[in-house]
């Protein structure tokens, strides 16, 4: 499978993503959320904590990706 990087700092916590996000540890891609989940409570937090400055989307979800960025630009 093939990953693209997203930024953290483009995550908002009470939006519902509509593509699985990764981190990377160790070369290993793990599932941090799923789609149709949100990054509320301390999820965001946590991750910004970590100075952890990007996660993961797979390739064929950025078109998804940059919806979510332009309907957050937007609001």
């Amino acid at each position: 499978m093939d990953y693209v990087s997203i930024r953290v700092s483009t995550l908002r916590g009470d939006q519902k993503i509509d593509f699985d996000a990764y981190v990377r540890i160790n070369d290993k891609m793990l599932l941090y959320l799923r789609k149709g989940d949100s990054f509320d409570g301390d999820r965001l937090d946590r991750l910004k904590a970590k100075k952890m400055r990007k996660m993961y989307i797979e390739v064929k979800d950025e078109t998804i990706y940059r919806d979510y960025l332009r309907i957050n630009i937007e609001t």
